[in-house]
């Protein structure tokens, strides 16, 4: 299945997000020096945006809505985690279009 790979590229860049943004927090309760947190703030801040911007793009959505479609054909474990993101993506606030 193509749709497949394009689901595991997206998946590859939000685990790796998620790795960061872990690591960053990780390091921020234990050995960070307090002077750090505002410039820490500001990456977090860059990889959550990076990762939201993938969960609501259109064709990460269709993909999760075309394997969804078709769980029963998929591997147990691929098949829940769809589903998993299939409530996420429900639960997302909508894009905000903002005028400047």
């Amino acid at each position: 299945m193509d749709v497949i790979k394009k689901y595991e590229e997206y998946r590859k860049k939000l685990l790796a997000y998620d790795f960061a943004m872990n690591i960053i927090a990780w390091d921020s309760e234990t050995e960070a020096p307090i002077e750090c947190f505002d410039e820490r703030s500001n990456h977090i801040g860059v990889l959550s945006e990076e990762s939201y911007k993938i969960k609501t793009c259109d064709e990460y959505i269709n993909i999760v809505n075309e394997l969804f479609s078709k769980k029963d054909e998929l591997d147990k474990s691929l098949a829940f985690e769809i589903a998993n993101i299939k409530k996420e993506i429900l639960a997302l606030p909508a894009k905000i279009e903002v005028a400047l």
